[in-house]
């Protein structure tokens, strides 16, 4: 997965930086490095960014939302 791929999926799911790399089980920093391209993304975090998109995640949505609203 391409680091315009993921930020895509994150745009879909209408979640922010903080938000996606808690919904994805990363920390921000690597998130981060993901995204801008700095590294590759871990095959684990690309199919789970996949499946973000595939299923119903809104009790994930709403605690990734919850957690960045509290650490900002």
């Amino acid at each position: 997965m391409t680091a315009k791929e993921l930020n895509d999926i994150r745009e879909r799911l209408c979640l922010g930086p903080v938000a996606m790399s808690r919904a994805l089980g990363v920390s921000y920093t690597t998130y981060r490095d993901w995204a801008s391209g700095k590294t590759r993304v871990h095959p684990a975090a690309a199919r789970c960014a996949e499946l973000l998109l595939e299923f119903p995640f809104s009790r994930v949505s709403e605690l990734a939302i919850k957690s960045e609203t509290i650490n900002n």
